[in-house]
């Protein structure tokens, strides 16, 4: 684990050095388009671990219920075994790492290790290329988190732009509806209907 502990420091402090001002706004809409709850939980989300089961009896289909830092922990160790296997231990480290880190740190690494796409080396080419070099905007902070779901292929391929496209549209709408406090209460707003799922 201490391992584990000394590449998220290094990752999140290069994601920093490379993101500037564009933090807030990357963890705005990471946030939005990937683990809503993210301030309330502790690396792992009840909820959405009870929902995806309930889901999953109803449609066979289990989706949706990895945490961000689930998601860095899945970075951190490759999958080896099945996905149902290997998921004990993915939470068992998004808890030790949500006890040990806090939660801005383990978004900033994550953006940093996560694959974006197969023509980008890093968060930075990835940045350049969807967004340009200057100031992000909400569109190019949304490009940059939809590649999360939808990765750059190898080749170009109209489908994947389509999907990405559409993602950004809807990572644009929901952080448009998130509003950023001061007072430590979270980043989201309780009114108004969820969005749905793309």
């Amino acid at each position: 684990m201490k391992n584990f502990y000394a590449i998220i420091e290094a990752e999140n402090l290069q994601f920093v050095r490379q993101s500037g001002d564009d933090c807030k706004l990357l963890f705005r809409v990471l946030i939005a388009g990937e683990d809503r709850r993210a301030r309330y939980h502790l690396g792992i989300d009840p909820v959405s671990i009870l929902r995806a089961l309930a889901v999953g009896v109803l449609t066979g289909r289990v989706a949706g219920l990895s945490t961000i830092e689930q998601q860095l922990a899945r970075t951190l160790v490759p999958r080896i075994e099945s996905p149902l296997r290997s998921k004990p231990r993915e939470l068992l480290i998004a808890l030790r790492l949500s006890a040990q880190f806090p939660k801005e740190v383990l978004w900033g690494a994550y953006l940093n290790m996560a694959y974006l796409g197969a023509d980008w080396d890093d968060f930075r080419s990835a940045r350049t290329t969807l967004a340009g070099g200057g100031q992000l905007d909400l569109v190019g902070a949304s490009a940059i988190i939809a590649c999360l779901k939808y990765p750059k292929p190898e080749h170009d391929e109209v489908s994947w732009e389509v999907r990405h496209r559409r993602r950004v549209k809807h990572l644009v709408r929901l952080a448009s509806r998130t509003e950023s406090t001061s007072s430590g209460r979270g980043l989201f707003r309780r009114d108004g209907p969820q969005e749905k799922a793309v």
